[in-house]
Parts: C-alpha cells; structure tokens; sequence
C-alpha cells in the first residue's frame, strides 16, 4: 500500500486536495450572519380580536437569516446584492439556536401585549397590563447558579430600580439577583466580569395584560422578534372600528412598538423592502429617522414603486390612514 501511494502521490494529490477543497467549502462555518429577503404574513394569521370584521389586513415582514453560514453559503452572499452579511460579534458567537429562539419570542410576546394595550389606548378602551424586566439571553460566558431564560427580575442587590442598581453594582464581584419563576422566588448570585463590567445577561422591559374588555388570542409562531409590533397594533385596532383602514390595499411595515404606541427602530429594512415589493405592498410603514432613510436609499437605488410613510408613533400612522393622504 505504502508502496502504490509512493508511486502514485502526485495523482492522488490531483485527487485528494480539491476533494478535501471541497468539504471545507461546504461543512467549515464562519462568524457570520447572512440575511436574505423573507416574505409577508397577514396579522390576522396571529393575533385574533373579538370585535369589528374588517376584510382588510396589515401584515409583517420577515427575512430569512443564516447563522454561522459555510464558507460556501458567504461566497454566495458576497455575490448576490441581496444578501446582506453581518459579521457576529464574539459575545454572541456561542450562543446556541434555541437560546436565541427562545429569546426571540420572548421579544415576540412582548410585542404582541404592547400592540394590543397601545391599541385599545388609541381607543380609550381602559386595559390593566404591569411592566417588568426578563432575562432574554444568557451568554455562555456567564457565571451564575440557576438563572434561566424567562426568569422576572424583581431586585437586583435588594434593589427595585434595576437601572440604578446595574450602575452601581461593581465589576469583578458577585451581586444577588432575586427573580419569580413559576410562582417561586429565588435569590441567584450572578458575577459582573471584571474584564468588561457584564453580568453576561440582556435583559428586557417586557409588558403584560392582566385584564382587557376585548376577547383576543395570540398564536406562536417560528419567526420571533419584536418588529411586527407596529404593524400588528394597526391590525388590532383595524378590529375595533368599523372601517377598512387598507382601504382594499396591500399595507405592510416594520416598527417595534411600546404600550403608549411609541415606534421603534428595526434591522434589515432594506431587505425587508424588497420583499414588500416582492409581494406587490403598495404602503409601507416604517419607523422615522435612520430606518426611513435606509428605506428611501434602497427604494431610489432599486427603482422600486412602492409608497413609503415614515412614522414615530401609532397616533401618526393612524392619522395618515384616517385624515391625511390615506384611504
């Protein structure tokens, strides 16, 4: 055997090397995210509101995303204008993907109380909801006793004004965290990194409905994340007044919202435009400042006929559909 491959080592190179070229191409991952137009989702498919029946419907965009793609899959990206590339940043680097899913509907769920809460406020329709703060992502570098996804913040250091308590909780040493879960209390010692001040934790200001006089349903769903909030808030109100706010046309956006109907900003507008031409959207609802502007960019750059309506709040994208130059 030693024999054959001495013989003929210049042949099996030929053969060997662009095969093994080959594996690494398709199985070696880099630390990068590739993002990809998505498609559209009617909201009525998710949140289900007992009130008026509108035939019209506002619906959310999402992109397709690629955690740690091949060698051969960023090759691709770096060829398709498309394809947007983000290089991940190391804290995020070992984050599993169902950390990461599970820390996306948690977002989701947010999202959808705070649109149905700044929905009925547009109404003056009364609703009890309590805000508080989760544990939306742990990193690996972590160092804790049983902290876990989802767990409710109630004190950092016997502290209640969390903010306050992370800005003096001091680097290189172990602070006690006191979180429900499941009915339960539990103090969990949690170590601020001396090396960059982190506890290795982002948190978030969720909300929840305690009581509202308007029968509504959310369903899961595989895509998370708060962006549709804007647009499934329109939905809900759509539902509480008896007029068609589409006015029979196909409207879509993207738009973090609060439960006082605040509008935040979003990633991956540009490829979430295209997929709203893509779809044929005729208005598209987007949050005002950079957003608007990487959406107007993309739109001149494209050529693409869509209208677009930079917004701040839920009160204005109301007021374009009801007074201003809407239907």
């Amino acid at each position: 055997m030693l024999e054959f491959i001495s013989r003929h080592r210049r042949i099996l190179l030929v053969l060997v090397v662009p095969y093994v070229i080959l594996i690494g191409l398709f199985t070696y991952r880099v630390d990068a995210r590739l993002v990809a137009p998505g498609n559209i989702q009617p909201i009525g498919g998710f949140i289900e509101v007992e009130a008026e029946e509108t035939e019209g419907d506002f619906h959310s965009i999402y992109v397709m995303g690629v955690n740690r793609p091949t060698i051969f899959q960023r090759l691709l990206g770096e060829v398709d204008e498309q394809i947007k590339i983000d290089e991940i940043p190391e804290a995020r680097r070992d984050l599993s993907d169902r950390v990461q899913f599970e820390g996306s509907q948690i977002a989701r769920r947010a999202s959808f109380h705070a649109a149905f809460i700044s929905a009925l406020k547009s109404e003056d329709i009364e609703v009890e909801y309590e805000r508080y703060v989760v544990v939306q992502l742990i990193y690996d570098y972590a160092e804790h006793d049983g902290l876990e996804l989802g767990d409710r913040i109630l004190t950092i250091n016997d502290k209640k004004d969390l903010g306050k308590a992370i800005d003096e909780a001091a680097c290189g040493e172990w602070h006690t965290f006191e979180v429900a879960r499941a009915g339960e209390r539990y103090e969990i010692d949690v170590l601020r990194r001396e090396s960059d001040c982190s506890f290795g934790l982002t948190l978030r200001r969720v909300q929840e409905i305690v009581d509202a006089p308007i029968p509504h349903r959310f369903t899961e769903s595989l895509v998370g994340g708060p962006s549709g909030g804007l647009m499934q808030a329109l939905h809900v109100y759509n539902q509480l007044t008896p007029l068609d706010l589409t006015g029979g046309r196909l409207v879509a956006g993207s738009g973090t919202i609060d439960p006082d109907g605040n509008v935040g900003s979003v990633g991956s507008i540009p490829e979430k435009l295209i997929t709203a031409h893509a779809n044929d959207v005729e208005l598209f609802f987007v949050p005002a400042g950079s957003n608007y502007e990487d959406a107007l960019n993309t739109k001149q750059t494209l050529d693409l006929q869509i209208e677009l309506i930079a917004v701040e709040s839920l009160s204005e994208a109301l007021d374009y559909l009801l007074e201003g130059d809407g239907p």
